[in-house]
């Protein structure tokens, strides 16, 4: 589940949901709706997440299931904290495991993403930590920096990881239609002889991103774009209110399958 995970908090912000695009239905219309939650099953996978949202309408926790009703026992559990002088901005998230897991720095209790904001009130960086002890120790994974242009669309986001190996990943972005349809890629490492450099072109569908502004789980370029990303043998299904609802991945031995659920407020 591609959208459904990102990086360490893959199994994955929000300040509100805000749909902008008009399809079979006016902006108006779609911005009264916004996901409660996306399951997926497919060859090995079996997953939902759902969504709840505060009193402010901004996104409060996301629950992760391993299975597509989400009837639980949940895995892990995500919590959006907010800053109280500036509400519409995100202090910190965390996200804590129903069961912790070892890794080679001994157990690790979830992930830690703390969100800071340049003048202007755009997203700036985002640290993702790795949580042990319960959270009262918390290291480095990695960090997201943003530089944006004059339209305020992120113009680069740099990725980079702690010693050390120092991975560091550019992505330059150009917008077409509120979508980031080109991006380049340029990656290196401590022991990088040469960058190594690509460039791609993405395609999207009409529908109302629905992930939009949803930085609390997806830190990258997923929360700006306008529209759903369409990724190779992937076909979309939307219903009579331009959102989509079902999204099919042909694969090898199965169709992968997510389906998304919404909510009127």
């Amino acid at each position: 589940m591609n959208q459904l995970r990102d990086s360490v908090f893959k199994p994955i912000v929000v300040l509100l949901l805000t749909f902008l695009f008009g399809c079979r239905t006016s902006d108006a219309d779609l911005r009264q709706y916004r996901v409660v939650r996306a399951s997926e099953i497919g060859y090995g996978v079996k997953a939902t997440m759902t969504y709840s949202y505060d009193a402010q309408g901004r996104l409060a926790t996301i629950t992760d299931y391993p299975d597509t009703t989400a009837s639980g026992p949940a895995t892990a559990q995500t919590n959006v904290y907010y800053d109280a002088s500036q509400p519409t901005r995100i202090n910190h998230v965390d996200r804590r495991l129903a069961q912790p897991t070892t890794d080679f720095d001994g157990i690790v209790t979830g992930t830690r993403r703390t969100y800071a904001y340049n003048e202007k009130g755009q997203l700036e960086t985002v640290g993702e930590l790795k949580a042990q002890a319960d959270f009262d120790q918390l290291k480095p994974v990695q960090t997201y920096q943003y530089v944006y242009d004059s339209d305020g669309l992120p113009a680069t986001l740099t990725v980079t990881g702690p010693g050390p190996r120092y991975a560091r990943d550019m992505y330059r972005f150009t917008f077409t239609d509120g979508n980031a349809t080109l991006v380049g890629l340029t990656s290196t490492t401590a022991y990088t002889a040469q960058p190594r450099i690509t460039q791609s072109t993405v395609r999207f569908d009409g529908a109302p991103n629905i992930y939009r502004n949803f930085f609390a789980l997806y830190p990258g370029i997923t929360s700006f774009n306008r529209n759903n990303v369409v990724t190779e043998n992937t076909t979309h299904y939307h219903d009579s209110r331009g959102l989509l609802i079902r999204r099919v991945k042909t694969g090898a031995y199965t169709d992968d399958v997510t389906t998304y659920r919404y909510e009127a407020y």
